[in-house]
């Protein structure tokens, strides 16, 4: 076993490791005849110690000298050279790490990682040997190696237990026996599906044979489940927000494409350009934008207060973590304020990667209300959910037949109508509307604004194309339960409204009582509006229900029209008291280039306002009521009987049952699962920030590129696209991603990867145990079509994979982290098969594949810190509780207890 042993000595912390059999900086095995070899045994150390003050980070070098080059290294300098290859003597290098007085030794006293010595002699050994240097392992061209000799042939069941046995071979190690039968289906079945085997499959595997399992397995639905939980990790899947409130938002439809492609073995190069380019692609499928959510995955806010740009920097530098983590296997997060200390990354390539995805339409901060709130979505329908929306749409156009009722069967009531309505007008056209005087009236861009006898207000003078007019009334009035608006005519128009063309548009109208500025009235609750003759009724903030925000547009211009009106009736009153404030934002926008503007506020304090009063009655209708029968207009006739076919009591029945089924359409379609997508739009600005300060603007503007070390990409055009990056990941030319997808996928099946640090193939990482195998593996999966069950297949068929992991004592000593592979190790289970394998056990397991995340059941009150808004957690009630875990909903800052207590990661950020 290493034993660690910490020596104060000259105010110094130094490190020794004692190991009985020494595997360089614990990773390979060597003896003292072999060679040393810069990236396996000198590399490690420099970089662990050295490359701080002397490695890639041009601001923090010392000396301008760097280590991990070997013109920098070898070059004459003041003194000598750092290294002399052959002359450990003549070697600034060993001179500085061997000297007695520590004022004058390397790395200096107050560095907490020191070489032990062992690591020092290490590094004159491999001076005396030549210093050989060479290119970063994770960086050199991907070229298969040739098969290795081993002498135990009948051992053998594919090439990847050919590099495993040489080198077993070579440190006089003899692999262990094959598994028993029970052991090997737990594993196969564990590994492959992420549940465990029945009693009838331990049988099965004695029948079928092997590899006929294997086949079996990695057809089943279930495989893809298994493979889907370790990328979601990795891309930090979740249907929460992650910041601040952490709200939901649908993102299963992703969840299930990668399940579906690693069933159907999507190419693993298809799969790279569906998620990072999926909107970009030639005739982008439905299932190519939603694999285009991987763009999307990251944490966002809606937080009051929250700085826009400051969250669109943070979020372009999440997506250079994520991407450069899951393909690159690069720490490319340490550029984002510096040049990587390590690595050859320097800000500059950190900033263009960033680039890449600058064209993702997306906002700084969210706003709304629904699945609209969080920007760009597809929204999806299964073949029962359009069967029973096709049953409603069916059942609603019976109901409007019904209403088609003969204009000569509501003669006689429209009649009585009429006239008890001209009676009313007659009396008051304003039956309890009464225009208010403002307190004060203010043009945001500085308009001259007159207030008429009529209490109207006139807008006059050069006005921008469109302006905002605050209108405050100071007023005693409480319960107040209605707004009028009125756009009228005026004689100082151009044309007036009773010839030629005219448009007046009033929006964004805004209601507040109270302090503006101090947030006003927080909960104007909003009912029935008008929607007179050219005029729409709409929402200019997405259907907020409840916000103070709620805005209409009237389009004014029918001839001989002098006034459009909007009223609008409030849900609740609003209750004011002595000295309140009421103020309301009206924008209006020119037309034409002409100068317009009039308009005047009216208020009711009536609990009811009738609803065949104005509101929902067009102004020509209530027009024509004023006037004598004889002088009615066909469009004024068409009109009031238009209105009353929607007022008469006679409908009403039907109109109810139609209401009831409309507004069950509308709950059952959105009711439909929709999933967040990526959309192109002219990319923003990229620069280099200082510091990764996003206020300073003073860096280089940048575009996309990949870090300058590793190539570039093949592009068409001056800028370089998410297609053409992904393109670039999945080439040749990238000595990368094809390693560290097979890193990756080798931990699945033995507990580690060939090279153990699995985030980090750089200078900080580990080398690889077995160099030669992961290099023949990448290049196997590439030239196999990037065909990942094939990858899978090769590995749990190996002879090195089926091993049993029970080693003798002496071989636990020799190489206690079975580095060498002599054995198979035991693998812990994760969170999600715990959790599953509990569920097969007891007979709970429902089996269905794909669908919207479940709520298993929780304590009560885990959610009771979640605010903005408060929630209640609400458990599955039917078979949706036992869902595989993949399933669980995904609360990023309250992690399903189930998943937390076997410690699966939060994914708020790449693991």
């Amino acid at each position: 076993m290493i034993l660690e042993v910490f020596v104060r000595k000259s105010s110094r912390i130094v490190l020794f490791s004692l190991a009985a059999f020494v595997f360089g900086f614990g990773t390979t095995a060597y003896s003292q005849s072999e060679r040393l070899e810069f990236n396996r045994d000198i590399r490690p150390l420099f970089s662990n110690v050295c490359f701080k003050c002397h490695g890639p980070d041009a601001d923090a070098r010392k000396a301008d000298l760097r280590l991990d080059l070997e013109e920098s290294a070898f070059e004459e300098r003041e003194g000598g050279r750092a290294i002399v290859p052959g002359d450990p003597a003549a070697s600034l290098v060993v001179q500085l790490i061997t000297h007695s007085d520590p004022k004058h030794s390397m790395p200096p006293p107050d560095e907490p990682l020191w070489l032990s010595r062992q690591d020092i002699d290490k590094i004159i050994r491999w001076i005396e040997e030549g210093a050989e240097y060479e290119q970063h392992w994770a960086y050199t061209p991907v070229t298969r190696p040739p098969l290795p000799e081993v002498k135990q042939t009948d051992w053998i069941q594919n090439p990847i237990d050919r590099f495993v046995l040489s080198q077993m071979e070579a440190a006089g190690l003899q692999p262990c026996p094959e598994a028993d039968r029970v052991t090997l289906a737990r594993r196969m079945f564990v590994d492959l599906t992420g549940l465990p085997a029945e009693p009838e499959d331990v049988q099965a595997l004695k029948h079928e044979g092997y590899e006929s399992i294997v086949d079996r397995l990695l057809a089943s639905p279930h495989y893809g489940e298994r493979m889907a939980v370790s990328w979601l990790d990795l891309v930090r899947y979740a249907d929460t927000t992650g910041y601040h409130s952490d709200e939901t938002r649908n993102m299963s439809p992703y969840r299930d494409y990668v399940i579906n492609a690693f069933n159907d073995n999507k190419p693993f190069d298809t799969f790279t350009t569906e998620q990072l380019a999926g909107d970009l692609i030639d005739n982008a499928t439905e299932e190519s934008l939603i694999a285009s959510g991987y763009n999307r995955l990251n944490q966002v806010t809606a937080e009051g207060g929250a700085q826009a740009k400051e969250y669109l920097a943070m979020y372009a530098a999440d997506r250079v973590r994520t991407t450069g983590s899951v393909w690159l296997g690069a720490t490319m997060l340490c550029a984002q304020c510096h040049d990587h200390k390590y690595d050859p990354i320097s800000t500059k390539d950190f900033y263009s990667f960033a680039a890449f995805f600058a064209d993702i339409k997306e906002k700084g901060v969210y706003k709304g209300r629904g699945r609209e709130k969080w920007g760009e979505h597809i929204v999806l329908a299964t073949e029962d959910e359009l069967t029973h929306e096709g049953e409603l749409r069916d059942e609603i156009l019976e109901l409007n037949k019904g209403l088609e009722l003969s204009d000569e069967a509501l003669t006689e009531e429209r009649n009585a109508w009429i006239a008890r309505k001209r009676a009313e007008l007659a009396v008051d056209d304003f039956q309890g509307w009464e225009p208010v005087l403002p307190a004060a009236v203010r043009s945001e861009h500085g308009s001259t604004l007159e207030l008429l006898p009529d209490l109207s207000v006139l807008s006059t003078g050069e006005t921008p194309d469109q302006d905002t007019y605050t209108v405050e009334f100071e007023t005693n009035l409480t319960g107040i339960t209605g707004l009028r608006l009125e756009a009228l005519s005026h004689d100082s128009f151009p044309t007036g409204l009773t010839r030629g063309k005219f448009f007046f548009e009033i929006g964004e109208l805004e209601v507040f009582l109270g302090n503006q500025d101090e947030g006003g009235l927080d909960s104007v609750e909003l009912s029935r509006a008008s929607n007179a003759k050219g005029a729409t009724v709409k929402d200019a903030n997405g259907a907020i229900d409840g916000d103070l925000t709620t805005g209409w547009w009237v389009r004014a211009g029918e001839q001989g029209a002098e006034k459009e009106v909007i009223a609008v009736e409030f849900a609740k009153p609003l209750e004011g008291g002595p000295g309140t404030h009421l103020t309301v934002r009206v924008r209006e926008e020119k037309a034409a280039g002409w100068l317009i503007g009039r308009f005047r506020l009216s208020l009711t304090t009536q609990p009811d306002v009738s609803p065949d009063r104005e509101i929902g009655i067009s102004e020509i209708a209530l027009r024509a009521l004023k006037k004598e029968r004889e002088t009615w207009s066909d469009t004024e006739v068409a009109q009031l009987k238009a209105y009353y076919r929607l007022a008469s009591p006679k409908l009403n029945v039907l109109r109810e049952s139609l209401a009831v089924k409309n507004a069950e359409l509308r709950a059952h379609m959105r009711a439909y699962a929709s999933t967040l997508i990526s959309k192109p739009v002219p990319p923003r600005t990229m620069r280099i920030l200082p510091r990764g300060n996003w206020m300073d603007e003073s860096g280089e503007v940048v575009l996309p590129a990949v870090p300058e070390f590793l190539g570039a990409t093949k592009h068409r055009g001056e800028r370089a696209t998410r297609e053409d990056l992904a393109a670039w990941l999945v080439s040749r030319e990238n000595p990368l991603t094809a390693r560290v997808f097979v890193n990756r996928l080798w931990k699945e099946y033995f507990g580690a990867g060939l090279s153990r640090v699995l985030e980090d193939m750089g200078a900080q990482g580990e080398p690889p145990t077995h160099p030669k195998l992961l290099d023949w593996l990448a290049v196997e999966f590439m030239e196999s079509g990037w065909d990942v069950k094939h990858l899978v297949r090769l590995i749990t068929t190996s002879a090195t994979y089926r091993q049993s992991s029970t080693a003798s004592e002496p071989l636990r000593e020799l190489d206690p982290f079975n580095r060498l592979l002599a054995r198979q190790t035991p693998v812990r289970y994760g969170a999600e098969a715990i959790r599953d394998t509990a569920l097969v056990v007891s007979g709970l397991l429902v089996p269905d594949i794909g669908g919207r995340s479940v709520r298993p059941y929780q304590p009560a009150g885990y959610y009771a810190h979640l605010n903005y808004p408060k929630r209640t957690y609400e458990a599955e009630t039917d078979k949706q509780l036992y869902r595989r875990s993949v399933y669980t909903h995904w609360q990023r800052t309250f992690l399903h207890p189930s998943m937390l207590a076997f410690d699966a990661p939060s994914r708020e950020e790449c693991t």
